[in-house]
């Protein structure tokens, strides 16, 4: 896709062609991770990348046409550091923490489009389970990623969260769950790209907010079943 030379048209205004000079990316990666009784890990991590593939927007004040394409920008860094943890509050409450706190930079040497930009950003995610009485179970998901910059780019806030509500009946024979999803509708990916005296804002949006009830029946039995040991040798005397 980031070769093909032909262009496809996202819309009116917008179109993005692929670059059949572009040439592959080097990363040098290193990562120390440190963890603890298999609950918890944190992981300090760095990324250096030379011949940086990078979007390109070029804006055409004529026409008012915006081209997306990809170049080797040049040389990029990411350093970062990375949380992973479970947490058991009570028997009946569980939870998992995961986030990540990165610094990045890019510095681009192609003609017209230099530029040397580095910015810090933050992410986390918080899901949680419950197993209450009555064969009653819960789960709570959210995440939160925050502004950050990486080259000529900014990004916005992006964060919601989901919720599940589950009850067995029958000796779990039944199950009646209801749940819904990222019900902030935040869930959307917002980015600003400055280029000398261009600004291009762009705004992803999904509909992603959705509410669910399902009544599922399990025909099956939970009962395990035993397999009958057989000796090789009076299989042998069968044939």
């Amino acid at each position: 896709m980031y070769l093909n030379p032909y262009f496809e048209y996202i819309d009116t205004y917008n179109v993005s062609v692929g670059n059949p000079n572009l040439t592959p990316q080097f990363t040098d990666a290193f990562e120390v991770v440190w963890i603890k009784k298999q609950k918890t890990s944190l992981s300090l991590f760095a990324n250096f990348s030379k011949d940086e593939m990078y979007q390109i927007i070029d804006y055409d004040t004529d026409t008012k046409i915006t081209t997306l394409s990809y170049d080797n920008i040049g040389k990029s860094k990411t350093i970062g550091l990375s949380l992973n943890t479970s947490i058991t509050f009570k028997k009946w409450w569980e939870a998992q923490l995961s986030s990540e706190l990165t610094y990045g930079q890019a510095t681009s040497d192609l003609e017209n489009y230099k530029f040397n930009d580095s910015g810090v950003s933050f992410s986390g995610a918080l899901n949680q389970s419950f197993t209450l009485a009555k064969d009653w179970s819960a789960t709570w998901n959210s995440f939160y990623s925050q502004n950050g910059a990486y080259g000529n780019t900014t990004f916005k806030p992006s964060y919601d969260m989901s919720f599940t509500m589950r009850k067995d009946f029958f000796d779990k024979k039944i199950r009646l769950n209801l749940s819904a999803q990222n019900v902030l509708r935040k869930s959307q990916w917002i980015q600003s790209t400055k280029q000398d005296n261009v600004t291009t804002n762009w705004v992803n949006c999904w509909e992603t907010r959705k509410i669910t009830v399902s009544l599922t029946y399990n025909f099956g039995t939970a009962k395990k079943k035993e397999v009958k040991e057989a000796d090789l040798n009076e299989e042998q005397n069968r044939l």
